[in-house]
């Protein structure tokens, strides 16, 4: 090997090295990508579950990543529970806190863009194609060779016939079999001469009330998205159904609904059903309308648009609230945005009009430490007892923080009390859920549930006692009462920090004189902690209760959820997870009825 040669290899392997050097991780669950290394900022996309990602550098406990997904990059932050892999070392080609600039905009090629965040409200239409993935090519070789076999024996049998004397119905049977396998080919070769939906192109392109074309919008205003579908092939396409959509996975009992209109869609039929056709070259049209809450927070809207049912894809709009904003004085956001799994695909079910709920979650306290997500718990508690367990939403009271006194225990579960004056004998549902502390009282053993305003020193002078809460609800002639309470009593919260000044924790068990109707569901035996989960930004409790009321605790697939499913499924969750955190924690029930149906899916 000459001296020529062992440079051009060198020089190779020099340039390559930045190639050699990347980290990639793997993402192991589907995760939100961040735009800060915050749990609370932007979601700019949700990674998939074994994708891999390019490690920028590791900043404030958060990877930065590049991520390829449908052929588009975004840069941003992923926990690192979401990933696995190797550890990638830090990187210091860039200051630490310092955004790197985002990657140049891609040319226009494939549905799923949601490049990071638009910088501008003049970008061109964005052409968004389906994933290749979603297409199978056809393969007629085993029905044309089964029609011609099938062929030939109906035309053998008709030829026996005639042998055996019956001319005239084998010889019908075998110029009819004839006929039909003519027919069948002509029609197979005329119906295999159009052409697929693989060769459509579509292109996203939102526009204000004045018709320029923008990506950018505030809340209050409203505009329309146009879906513009064109045939790049060389032959005629059928079958067509073009399909706009607009989601959002911002909170609508807080911010408002994100209203759509879907328009008609604009183009040439070729039956009176059956889609759409396009001639080579030829574009058609499909829009909606949408109108933006003035309540609604900086954040992203999907726009989905569609061919067919197997065939979509996703881009991105921006939210973005112009001037300046008033500060609230609050110690951390609204939990507005859908990040965690359980908070996404909440599945909806039939309304029971006569269906009651309680939501009470404590945080912040007056006179003790925090319970960390518990008003993040009653959020979204509040859209599963809503959607999943179909009680109207003015049938729901809910409080948070410093609303949720001593005087509104008094006022929803005494007799005579908000839900004593709405309940119809036998024929009503109550549900409570509770996330906050609970202390016991050191002198008579009795739990209690402790307000905004109460201290666990005096919780007997302070707090609600929870066989009275029970036995009310006992009480009030509904026809089932099912309580979901996300709190302990051996005297700590969920960090294990003493709450009882002066004294040890006192473990005991939760013994509350249950009724023949009632279930109580409680987070930890007496001789344990309530864990927070921070990976899931939830009670540790409550994110697996709402994962079994998504419909995993539904262990033998019949489409409904007794107790006793959804019992064993938190009970067996919640363990194995505490493990994990280094704690013990064993959820428990306490019914009559262990195979009473809460859901019907």
């Amino acid at each position: 090997m000459n001296k020529s040669h062992t440079f051009l290899i060198f020089l190779f392997l020099f340039s390559a090295l930045p190639l050699i050097a990347e980290e990639m991780i793997t993402i192991k669950e589907d995760a939100p990508i961040h735009s800060e290394p915050n749990r609370n900022s932007r979601v700019l996309a949700f990674g998939i579950a074994g994708d891999q990602a390019e490690v920028i550098r590791f900043e404030d406990g958060f990877y930065r990543i590049r991520y390829e997904s449908f052929g588009f990059t975004y840069e941003g932050y992923i926990h690192p529970s979401a990933v696995e892999g190797k550890k990638p070392p830090l990187r210091t080609l860039e200051k630490p806190g310092a955004l790197s600039a985002p990657p140049p905009s891609p040319p226009p090629s494939t549905l799923s863009e949601t490049n990071i965040r638009p910088k501008s409200d003049k970008k061109p239409a964005k052409v968004i194609r389906h994933n290749p993935a979603s297409l199978k090519k056809d393969s007629h070789f085993l029905g044309d060779f089964f029609w011609l076999l099938g062929t030939a024996g109906a035309v053998y049998g008709g030829w026996e016939l005639t042998r055996d004397g019956y001319v005239v119905l084998g010889r019908d049977i075998m110029a009819s079999s004839v006929m039909a396998w003519l027919m069948r080919t002509k029609l197979a070769k005329n119906r295999r001469s159009w052409g697929t939906l693989e060769t459509l192109e579509m292109t996203a392109q939102p526009f204000d009330v004045t018709g320029s074309p923008r990506w950018i919008f505030a809340p209050g205003e409203q505009g329309s998205v146009v879906l513009t579908v064109t045939n790049r092939g060389d032959r005629r396409v059928k079958g067509i159904r073009p399909k706009v959509k607009l989601n959002s996975s911002v909170m609508q009992k807080q911010f408002g609904k994100l209203k759509v209109k879907r328009g008609k869609s604009d183009g040439r039929r070729r039956y009176l059903i059956g889609g759409f056709t396009l001639e080579p070259g030829e574009s058609m049209t499909a829009s909606a309308t949408f109108i933006i809450p003035s309540t609604y927070p900086e954040t992203n809207i999907e726009i989905d648009g569609s061919l067919s049912r197997s065939i979509h894809g996703t881009t991105l709009m921006a939210v973005e609230r112009r001037g300046e904003q008033p500060v609230f004085a609050t110690t951390e956001p609204e939990p507005v945005i859908a990040v965690v799994d359980v908070e996404r695909n909440i599945p909806k079910t039939v309304e029971n009009p006569n269906a009651y709920a309680v939501v009470f979650g404590i945080e912040q306290y007056k006179n003790v430490s925090t319970v960390t997500f518990a008003k993040r718990d009653a959020h979204w508690v509040r859209e599963y007892f809503e959607r999943t367990l179909g009680i109207p939403e003015e049938n729901i009271y809910f409080l948070t923080d410093n609303d949720v006194s001593k005087a509104e225990f008094d006022k929803v579960f005494s007799l005579g009390g908000w839900l004593d004056k709405r309940i119809r004998d036998g024929m009503s549902d109550i549900y409570v859920y509770y996330a906050g502390h609970g202390a016991p009282d050191m002198k008579n053993r009795t739990a209690y549930l402790i307000p905004y305003d109460g201290d666990p020193n005096y919780a007997s002078q302070t707090g609600y006692e929870v066989d009275a809460m029970t036995g009310n609800l006992s009480q009030l002639g509904a026809r089932s009462v099912t309580v979901f309470l996300d709190a302990c009593f051996s005297g700590a919260n969920r960090e294990s920090e003493i709450l009882l000044a002066g004294a040890r924790p006192i473990f005991m068990e939760v013994n509350p004189a249950l009724a023949e109707n009632v279930t109580l569901f409680s987070a930890a035996s007496g001789t344990e902690i309530s864990s927070a989960w921070p990976e899931k930004q939830h009670g540790l409790f409550t994110y697996w209760m709402l994962k079994g009321l998504q419909g995993k605790a539904d262990a033998n697939r019949d489409q409904s959820l007794t107790v006793q499913e959804l019992s064993d499924y938190i009970e067996e969750n919640v363990s194995i997870t505490a493990g994990k955190l280094d704690r013990e924690q064993t959820p428990g029930v306490q019914t009559r009825d262990r195979g009473k149906v809460l859901i019907s899916y």
